[in-house]
């Protein structure tokens, strides 16, 4: 299993935290401390395993800070390729129940998720595959029951036993049992015991004699009451003989006098035994058959009277498939009554729906037109093309319009500023004129006339010049080139506009289409043509349905009116579905009296038959009774009256003789002692048998007193023998003796079994740690010895101890407490992927989650383990948690995997 996705509800810091993007291989997750890495991997073991119950102390049960439920979902993969997710959530005190989706199913509970997943426990998963440096280091995190049965399960298969406390329970069982020249232990003991037993035997066995004498006494009365005691039972089986020959004189007498009184009764051998029973019951079937007979007879009449009264048409039952396909189509036919208007006046709807989206798109369209009208996505790009091209080229003229428009503003504001004359040409003009009216008044001063003309002529120059340079001063300027520029540039986007346009209204006209749509109308022109299809063909819908329902109502018309016309008495009406109605009450009608005939028919056919056999049955009860009286010998039944009471006193006789002579027999026997028991009653009066009795008792008791002072002479030799025999100190003393030799017997077998353990328990040990380390730390040793490049070969773990060796290559020895921390961590890390190795064999792997296992590596161990990492991630998927910059730098240089935890948002 891997882990795809880890959403969280709520746990610890956690509050709907979703961690995405797990890979197979080595993922890294860094974050600075306290960012919740520790509670990261809590929440996948807890996810896994259960929240801890709330009576427990010293756990952390990681609240959800901004509350809610504790707990969430893990999205994981199988090995073979399926996906699950396994989801939590506290309840209460609980543990959570787990729920399991698959892609088949779903599951709950811890037991399935552990079968899916052949969990096998908390333990493993919690020390084995996610564990943070706190259990890293701690001794005991590879000591519980499970993982140690996982370690050293292929050794001497002792689970948690330790062999040294064997070994020195061995010796401390043997020593307590035998020790050379001791006193207190139990075979010693038990030797002095028995000697002590024997000398009290031979004290006691010397005070017997007369307790011999007292026994032979008693043997002879005892055979003086066995004689007397045979004499007893003799005279009892005399008394019980009389006895028995006085109680049963009456039954033998009745017995005989029975047997006379038969010889001398008539005699039938032939008459059936029980004939006058047997005749009695001829003549009882007789009268019940014929009473029977008068009853059948009226049920005939009756029946033929009800069959002489049923009326119906059986014209229509020859319309049977036709009425029953009529009552098939009743709800169809109601249906279409019912839908028919609506469904007409939705497809006129529709039709003028049509119609006007068409006439939307152009009036001179039609519905031929809309079917042959076709627009690929290849045109459709192309239009939006046309109208990116147009806004493109729309765009560019309007601003190249801005920009000369800008220009022209530009420049006349210049203009209205002053004139663009040269600046010389205006002082010379201003300077003409001041000089030639300066030399006016000069001349004028002067009065000479040639200098005054000459002034004149200078000022009218200097005047003319100013008034020409201020109207045509546009004489002065250059040609703007920047304005012809744009101009041009104004013509070629114009130009370029009006082919793009004259290009899309050819087009349009080459698709059918009005030249002056724009091109984004394209698209929707299409879409309303698509719409329009699909209400042509709801129309059309609308109209094979309009055409099935009138089809329906027609063929039931049809029927109904044909129906009605071979029935005399139904009449069709212009409701469709009532006539069927009709039809199907008077079918049913039809139906059931037909059927109500032919029961009829059946049952006086039926009760015919039944007539003739009971009278056959009659003829034959009276032919019986016939031919058994005449079997008997009897002349007729009188006669047969009288025959059978003879034999009913015969037999009357025999039974008295039969009881009389089984109650002799059960006490006196049978064969020759019932005939002796017999003549030996008859022998004699009752009166002689009672005298006789009484002598027999008068002797029994003689010999009975006899008997019971023989018995109190016993009981008195007895109670002597008794009180010797009293004194069981012999008997006790024998008895002790035997269960001490037994004791001992026993003893000496466990002390010898305990010997021969201990001697086959150090051979064995010897064995063992020469040639069968467990597997598991002989992989643990190979990738300990790569951590740590050789300097330490073997990881050894003594039989009869919990602590781990490791060997150099020169075969020193160190123990746990004699290694660095960092030591320690890397070889309780060798061991957990050791075993991750060995538990993957045979169940489905699981993530292995670290949480800041590196810290107190040295570098080049460092890297090593990382090595050694990026190939056991190879088949399998490694999480390592770490909050240092180097650790994660170093994992990406083995092409690990890449999350960042990033703070939760308060």
């Amino acid at each position: 299993m891997q882990i795809r996705e880890i959403k969280i509800d709520g746990f610890g810091i956690f509050n709907d935290k979703r961690l995405v993007d797990f890979r197979p291989g080595i993922n890294v997750v860094y974050g600075p401390n306290e960012i919740g890495k520790t509670s990261l991997l809590e929440f996948i073991r807890r996810t896994l395993f259960g929240f801890p119950k709330r009576n427990e102390k010293k756990i952390n049960f990681y609240q959800p800070r901004n509350g809610g439920l504790c707990g969430g979902s893990l999205s994981c993969q199988l090995k073979d390729g399926s996906s699950i997710e396994i989801k939590r959530v506290q309840q209460g005190t609980q543990v959570g129940d787990v729920i399991v989706e698959t892609p088949t199913q779903s599951l709950s509970g811890q037991d399935s998720l552990n079968k899916l997943l052949n969990l096998s426990g908390k333990e493993i998963y919690q020390n084995i595959y996610a564990f943070t440096l706190d259990e890293l280091q701690s001794v005991n995190s590879l000591h519980g029951d499970e993982i140690k049965n996982r370690i050293y399960g292929a050794g001497l298969g002792l689970g948690s036993v330790s062999l040294g406390d064997v070994e020195k329970w061995i010796n401390d069982q043997s020593l307590s049992l035998f020790r050379p020249r001791g006193s207190t232990q139990a075979l010693n003991a038990l030797h002095n015991e028995i000697k002590e037993c024997e000398r009290e035997i031979r004290a006691i066995q010397q005070g017997v004699e007369k307790f011999d004498q007292l026994k032979e006494t008693i043997r002879d009365l005892e055979s003086q009451r066995e004689s007397i005691g045979k004499n007893i039972e003799q005279l009892e089986r005399s008394a019980r003989h009389l006895e028995m020959r006085r109680d049963l004189y009456p039954a033998i007498a009745a017995m005989l006098a029975a047997e006379n009184e038969l010889k001398e009764t008539p005699q039938y051998p032939f008459f059936p035994e029980n004939g006058l029973q047997t005749l009695s019951q001829l003549q009882r079937e007789r009268d019940a058959i014929q009473k029977r007979l008068q009853e059948e007879r009226a049920v005939l009449a009756s029946i033929q009277r009800d069959l002489e009264a049923v009326r119906y048409q059986p014209e229509l039952l020859e319309c049977e498939s036709d009425i029953h396909y009529l009552q098939q189509s009743t709800e169809k036919v109601r249906s279409a009554l019912q839908d028919l208007p609506v469904v007409e006046n939705d497809r006129d709807n529709l039709h003028e729906k049509i119609q006007f989206k068409i006439s939307k798109i152009d009036p001179s369209w039609n519905e031929e037109r809309i079917a042959s009208f076709e627009i690929s996505e290849a045109e459709i790009s192309q239009a939006h093309e046309f109208y990116q091209d147009l806004d493109t080229l729309r765009q560019a003229v309007n601003q190249s319009k801005g920009k000369l428009e800008l220009h022209k503003e530009r420049k006349a504001s210049e203009l209205s500023q002053g004139n663009e004359i040269p600046i010389w040409l205006s002082y010379f003009s201003k300077g003409l004129g001041g000089i030639g009216l300066i030399c006016a008044l000069l001349g004028a001063w002067l009065l000479n006339y040639l200098l005054i003309a000459f002034s004149l002529v200078m000022l009218a120059m200097g005047v003319i010049l100013h008034i020409k340079t201020r109207n045509q001063h546009g004489d002065f300027q250059k040609e703007d080139l920047l304005e012809k520029n744009l101009q041009n540039q104004l013509q070629s986007d114009q130009q370029l506009l009006d082919e793009k346009r004259d290009a899309w209204a050819k087009w349009l006209t080459d698709k059918g289409l009005d030249p002056r749509l724009p091109p984004l109308n394209t698209e929707k022109i299409g879409e309303n043509v698509d719409e329009i299809r699909r209400m042509i063909a709801d129309r059309t819908r609308h109209d094979q349905r309009i055409q099935s329902m009138k089809a329906t109502l027609d063929e039931a018309r049809q029927l109904s009116q044909r129906i009605a016309q071979i029935a005399p008495n139904l009449s069709s009406n212009s409701d469709v579905s009532a006539t069927i109605e009709l039809i199907s009450a008077l079918f049913e009608d039809t139906k059931k009296t037909h059927a109500k005939k032919t029961l009829l028919e059946t049952r006086a056919f039926d009760q015919e038959k039944r007539i003739e056999g009971l009278t056959l049955k009659a003829d034959e009860v009276n032919q019986k009774m016939t031919q058994f009286i005449a079997n008997t010998g009897a002349g007729n039944e009188e006669d047969f009256q009288l025959r059978q009471e003879a034999v009913n006193h015969g037999l009357e006789l025999k039974q008295t003789i039969e009881q009389n002579k089984r109650l002799i027999e059960a006490q006196a026997g049978l064969g020759k002692s019932f005939d002796a028991f017999i003549a030996s009653a008859m022998s004699s009066t009752p009166a002689d048998t009672e005298s006789e009795k009484q002598n027999v008792d008068e002797r029994l008791r003689e010999l009975q007193g006899r008997k019971d002072q023989i018995m109190e002479m016993i009981g008195e030799n007895k109670k002597e023998s008794d009180q010797i025999a009293s004194n069981d100190d012999l008997a006790e003393a024998q008895n002790l003796c035997e269960q001490k030799k037994q004791q001992l017997n026993e003893a000496s077998r466990r002390w010898a079994t305990l010997t021969l353990s201990r001697h086959i328990l150090q051979k064995a040990k010897r064995t063992y740690e020469e040639t069968r380390q467990p597997g598991v730390i002989k992989s643990s040793a190979n990738l300990f010895s790569k951590i740590t490049q050789g300097r330490y070969s073997h990881i050894i773990k003594p039989i009869d101890e919990d602590d781990l060796l490791i060997e150099d290559p020169d075969g020193r020895r160190k123990r746990f407490m004699e290694m660095s921390r960092g030591t320690r961590e890397q070889l309780y890390l060798s061991m957990r992927l050791g075993l991750i190795e060995e538990y993957e064999s045979r169940s489905e792997p699981l993530p292995v989650i670290m949480d800041d296992v590196f810290v107190n590596f040295d570098d080049d161990r460092a890297q090593q383990v990382i090595q050694e990492f990026k190939r056991f991630a190879e088949t399998r998927q490694v999480i390592i948690m770490t909050c240092h910059r180097w650790s994660l730098e170093a994992f990406k240089q083995v092409d690990a995997h890449f999350i960042s935890l990033q703070p939760e948002a308060e």
